[in-house]
C-alpha cells in the first residue's frame, strides 16, 4: 500500500527541528497506490480514546488489524463504509476514504465537543477542505485548492502556520487557485497537532476496523 512508493518518494523523517513542509510528505503524494491518494479524509483528534470516537460517529468495532494495508483490503468485502482509526500519543487519528464524518461540518463539529479536530480530506473531483476545531469553535476553515479564501475564529493567527506549511496567500491567480497541494495539508495538520504521519505509522500501527452503517 502507501509504503511501497518509488524510491525518490520516501521521506522518512527530517533533520534536527525543522517544521513540516509540503516535501515531506511527497511519500503520499507520490505513491502509487492512485485509490487512497486521489480520494480521502484524515481526522486528527484529542481530548478523547478512540473508543469514544467510535461511539460518538455510532460505528462498531469489528476487529483490530496492524497496517493501514491490512484495513483497505479488509474493507474490500464489507457491506458498510469502513472507518480505520489509531492511537498516536495524545492524539487519535481516523482515516476514511468512503465518508466524511471528520471532513464534513456538519459532522465535524459537533464532533468536536470537548476536543479538538483537524480534518483534510480530497476528493477525486478534486473537492477539497481543510477544517481546525477547538470545542465546536470553527478556527480555521478553507479550501486547499483556493487558500486565499478562509474563514473561522483565527484566521489572522494561523496564516503564518499556513505559509509555513506551503500554501501559497499572496498569489490570487487562477492557475495559483488551481493548485491542490496534498502536502502541504499535511503539513499545516501537522503543524496544528505534532503529530507526524509517516508510511513506517500507517505500516506498523494497530487501526481498529470500524463499521458505520449509517454514514
Amino acid at each position: 500500500m502507501l509504503a511501497k512508493v518509488p524510491a525518490k518518494g520516501k521521506l522518512r523523517g527530517r533533520m534536527g527541528a525543522m517544521p513540516p513542509t509540503a516535501a515531506d510528505y511527497e511519500w503520499f503524494t507520490q505513491s502509487e497506490d492512485r485509490e487512497i491518494v486521489e480520494n480521502y479524509c484524515f481526522t486528527f483528534m484529542k481530548g478523547l480514546s478512540a473508543e469514544e470516537l467510535v461511539d460518538r460517529i455510532g460505528g462498531t468495532i469489528e476487529q483490530e488489524l496492524r497496517g493501514f494495508e491490512q484495513i483497505w483490503e479488509a474493507s474490500m468485502e464489507a457491506e458498510a463504509p469502513v472507518l480505520a482509526i489509531t492511537s498516536i500519543g495524545e492524539w487519535v487519528m481516523m482515516v476514511e476514504w468512503h465518508t466524511l464524518i471528520g471532513g464534513s461540518k456538519s459532522t465535524a463539529v459537533p464532533l468536536s465537543a470537548n476536543a479538538v479536530l483537524i480534518s483534510h480530506f480530497k476528493s477525486v473531483d478534486l473537492d477539497t477542505s481543510f477544517s481546525y476545531i477547538v470545542d465546536r469553535d470553527l478556527q480555521l476553515s478553507f479550501s486547499p485548492t483556493n487558500p486565499t479564501m478562509r474563514n473561522g475564529s483565527r484566521v489572522d493567527d494561523l496564516t503564518s502556520a499556513m505559509d509555513s506549511a506551503g500554501f501559497s496567500l499572496s498569489d490570487e491567480s487562477e492557475a495559483a487557485m488551481a493548485v491542490y497541494s496534498e502536502g502541504a495539508a499535511f503539513a499545516l495538520a501537522e503543524l496544528l497537532s505534532g503529530v507526524h504521519l509517516s508510511a513506517e505509522l500507517l505500516d506498523n500501527s494497530t487501526f481498529k476496523y470500524v463499521l458505520v452503517p449509517d454514514a
